[in-house]
């Protein structure tokens, strides 16, 4: 796939729908649709784009999402750009795709903020513009996105399209790692290690790639190279105070994703 599918295939499963086609028939999301109610037309659109209760019905699924997102509502926006971008039961449209993909941005869907923050810092499908990338992660930052927070932090750390901040880059940095965010963690891991935009700490670099190791379940082996690296320097005492510090914080968080899944029940 290339990135911009992934990006693509992202948004659909980003787009927070609240399908309501299982629970009213039909018939009622379309008399709802036809007053003018945009979260119906977005379920009556979903319903008869998957065939949920109805047979499938592209033609008029696309109808209404374009009648939700005259509407504003973002997820209508959201939803017809990932469409256009993977040519999903209607032509491939790029232009269309990036248009849809925009104004869902510019209504504040984030994962279409993330998706332009990425086209304008690699140059997919547009010219790379540093200024403009980080213009949309600061969009999603302003909204607590802890990968919005990250892409800024790293800018603001390299000066890439924002002024160069080392104390705003490391705020930002930590406010991703509290959100646990496994860029952030290990990038802060690093710096401290390395003794880059904050003296070395090799306490606290031990500290954040064990919570890094703890909870990137794919890609535990990433901090695994710096841990040994830091390891090597530390001495025993400071080794026993990062991995008590490291012991707090990983039971903290994994007592607050518990109460977080319980309260989700």
């Amino acid at each position: 796939m290339t990135l911009r599918s992934i990006c693509a295939a992202f948004l659909i499963s980003s787009v927070a729908f609240v399908l309501q086609a299982e629970s009213e028939p039909v018939e009622v999301l379309r008399k709802k649709a036809a007053s003018g109610d945009a979260s119906a037309q977005l379920n009556l659109a979903e319903a008869l784009f998957r065939g949920q209760g109805v047979g499938v019905d592209v033609p008029g699924a696309m109808q209404w999402y374009r009648k939700a997102a005259e509407a504003r509502n973002l997820e209508a926006h959201a939803r017809l750009a990932a469409i256009f971008t993977l040519g999903v039961q209607v032509p491939q449209d790029k232009q269309a795709a990036r248009r849809w993909r925009r104004s869902a941005a510019e209504l504040g869907h984030v994962p279409s903020q993330l998706a332009l923050e990425q086209d304008y810092r690699m140059g997919i499908e547009v010219p790379i513009d540093l200024e403009e990338s980080a213009c949309w992660a600061r969009r999603a930052a302003q909204v607590g996105d802890p990968k919005g927070q990250y892409m800024l932090a790293v800018k603001h750390l390299g000066g890439l399209g924002v002024a160069k901040d080392d104390a705003e880059g490391l705020r930002l940095c930590r406010l991703a790692a509290d959100q646990l965010h496994m860029g952030a963690i290990k990038h802060l891991g690093i710096l401290y290690l390395e003794g880059i935009h904050v003296p070395r700490d090799l306490v606290e670099a031990h500290r954040y790639l064990s919570i890094g190791r703890a909870f990137a379940a794919i890609n535990a082996f990433e901090p695994r190279f710096h841990l040994e690296q830091c390891e090597k320097l530390m001495t025993p005492e400071q080794k026993a105070e990062a991995e008590r510090k490291a012991a707090k914080d990983i039971a903290d968080i994994r007592k607050a994703i518990s109460e977080k899944h319980k309260d989700h029940k």
